[in-house]
């Protein structure tokens, strides 16, 4: 479900003009998916533990079949708003119960490439979905996007009904207190906030590009929603990329070390990316150029700081620790989507200065979690 965003992006400047309504406000389809997204995550995740995660993950299919249907439908745009909002608490469920699965089923280094392989699959999402889109929007309409939506989510759907057994037999009881008492343990581990914050706010990048990128590509510099969709599959492909070489590096680099260094480099990028909106007239190889570098990096930084957070809890609370790591890193990323849509989108200087903010901020959790204490904090969850 990685194509939740990336799929409609090249459609965003269609879709506000065919509601006749800002950019900004088209926008907010995008923040209410992520909202969802974040809180979604904590509710199924706890619910997982609890009920085990094929249900949560057959349900959670099904909101977001039915929700895509419903957009495809939306007369107005606060109808297609509510919609991207069900679609967030759709992905929610199968994001962080498929983490919680990994969990059940792997530890140590084999947990840390299961991570890896399912941030490989999530990254198709910015690979595929722009470049599908872009073909969509020019052949067919917006509204083609998520019909494609509703048939891949029955596809997959299909797949879990039929391929995929349960994998957590300890269920634990929803009882307030005992959830609010694992709470507090998980959230009281400074290596496993720091992670979500710098996975997530690193994975922001996109979001904010996904958000401004088709205005100042489209609009300003006059490409296609299929030129776009081709851009976006450059970018997509250079994280594809850095997943590929971080499963390889993990065999013999520590991941913090990997993550760290991406790190400092995508700062020294970051900085070159503003100095050209500063003095260049705005071009597409100002932005595409570094943007591919930026997001080969992090192919480096956000499966490990996924595979780092996992690692360090038991899997019998896999569901409520998957949870809290989408919940604190999505509703991080959320509050980056909403300042995004202040964001002027006829240069690139605004969102060069956003990257060099964010990937400082990512730069200095990392160096946090490198000198935090080692292993697992004395409260344990139950």
């Amino acid at each position: 479900m990685g194509t939740g965003i990336d799929l409609y992006v090249p459609s965003l400047p269609i879709i506000a003009d065919y509601f006749h309504v800002s950019g900004g406000l088209i926008q907010l389809t995008i923040s209410s998916y992520m909202l969802s997204y974040a809180l979604g995550q904590f509710i199924l995740g706890v619910l997982s533990d609890a009920l085990g995660r094929r249900k949560v993950l057959l349900y959670s299919g099904l909101t977001f079949i039915l929700a895509s249907i419903m957009a495809a439908f939306a007369n107005n745009i606060y109808i297609l708003i509510l919609s991207r909002f069900l679609q967030g608490l759709g992905t929610a469920g199968m994001a962080v119960t498929i983490r919680a699965v990994a969990m059940d089923n792997f530890t140590g280094i084999s947990l840390a490439k299961a991570m890896n392989n399912i941030s490989i699959g999530w990254s198709l999402g910015p690979i595929l979905g722009p470049f599908i889109g872009g073909y969509l929007q020019h052949y067919f309409n917006w509204q083609a996007d998520f019909y494609f939506f509703s048939i891949y989510g029955l596809l997959i759907f299909l797949l879990i009904f039929f391929t995929l057994p349960e994998s957590h037999f300890k269920l634990q009881p929803f009882h307030p207190k005992k959830i609010f008492i694992n709470v507090k343990a998980i959230l009281a581990h400074k290596v496993f906030v720091f992670s979500a914050l710098a996975c997530y706010l690193f994975y922001a990048l996109s979001v904010v590009f996904n958000m401004v990128g088709p205005f100042l590509i489209q609009k300003n510099l006059n490409f296609s929603a299929v030129a776009y969709g081709k851009i976006a599959l450059l970018l997509g492909t250079a994280y594809f990329i850095g997943n590929i070489t971080n499963r390889m590096l993990i065999n013999y680099l520590k991941p913090i070390h990997i993550a760290l260094s991406a790190g400092c480099v995508a700062i020294l990028i970051a900085l070159v990316m503003l100095n050209l909106s500063l003095f260049l007239p705005i071009n597409i190889y100002a932005i595409l150029l570094p943007g591919t570098a930026i997001f080969f990096l992090g192919g480096l930084i956000v499966p490990n700081m996924i595979g780092l957070s996992s690692a360090i809890f038991p899997a019998h609370v896999g569901g409520t620790v998957s949870a809290l790591f989408g919940t604190i890193g999505l509703l991080a990323t959320f509050v980056v989507s909403i300042f995004t849509t202040l964001l002027q989108t006829n240069t690139a200087f605004p969102l060069s200065v956003l990257y060099v903010g964010l990937i400082i901020f990512v730069s200095l959790l990392l160096i946090l979690i490198l000198k935090s204490e080692k292993g697992i904090v004395a409260s344990q969850p139950n």
